[in-house]
């Protein structure tokens, strides 16, 4: 399990096989996704498909300032344990801008 300390509330884990596999799939790791959750218009949402054995969440939100991605997690005790992340689709693309758009009046 790899871990990163982002803030004072917040620790980050993850599997490292799951880690690799993303940044083969995906182009990113894990590492580099915790960024994604400093993001103030960070829009989660809990995961009905996938919560049957746990309680999962997805967050989309802006890496670097320009790709808005998508990531799969798990929250407890102010630990976020990532699953996935990749860029998201148009679909997700447009939700979080209309979010950003409805928060910024």
């Amino acid at each position: 399990m790899g871990t990163v300390i982002v803030s004072e509330d917040t620790l980050f884990e993850w599997d490292m096989e799951k880690n690799e596999n993303n940044i083969k799939k995906h182009g990113f790791g894990f590492d580099e996704i915790t960024e994604v959750f400093k993001d103030p218009y960070l829009l989660t949402r809990y995961d009905d498909i996938h919560s049957q054995e746990e309680q999962r969440f997805y967050s989309i939100g802006c890496l670097n300032g320009v790709l808005i991605i998508v990531v799969y997690h798990t929250e407890q005790n102010n630990r976020v344990r990532i699953i996935s992340a990749r860029r998201a689709e148009k679909k997700l693309q447009e939700v979080y801008y209309d979010y950003v758009k409805k928060v910024n009046g």
